[in-house]
Order: C-alpha cells, then sequence, then structure tokens
C-alpha cells in the first residue's frame, strides 16, 4: 500500500514540475498537450459511462422481452 501512495506522490510532483517548467518557460509545449492526461482521462470517463448506459438500456429492454415471452 505505501508503494501505490509513493508512486501517486511522485505522479503528482512530476505534474507540478511539468507545470513550473511551461510557466517559467523552460519547456515550449502548448498547454492543450501539457494538460493532455487530463482530458484524455476525462474522455475516456465520459465515453466509459455513455457505454455502461447503453449496455445497462439495451440489457433491461432484452430482460423485459425475455419475461414477457416467458408468460405468453
Amino acid at each position: 500500500m505505501n508503494e501505490d501512495r509513493f508512486v501517486d506522490i511522485l505522479i503528482i510532483l512530476g505534474a507540478i514540475a511539468i507545470v513550473v517548467l511551461k510557466l517559467t518557460n523552460v519547456i515550449t509545449l502548448s498547454w492543450l498537450w501539457l494538460l493532455s492526461p487530463l482530458w484524455i482521462c476525462a474522455g475516456l470517463g465520459i465515453i466509459l459511462c455513455i457505454l455502461t448506459t447503453i449496455m445497462y438500456i439495451i440489457h433491461d429492454f432484452t430482460y423485459k422481452r425475455r419475461k414477457e415471452n416467458e408468460r405468453n
């Protein structure tokens, strides 16, 4: 558990270091690419939520259909 926390701290410190380097004009990456891990993760999270919702709707629809067919 301590190793996981250590890795998280290193990632956060690395991100802070990159932002500081950008603010001091040491690196010339655009903010879009500098912060791309954030928006890529957010986009993947949104896509995952949408796919989960679609799968739930399909499952619910097929479950109701199956129950109706069993009654008849």
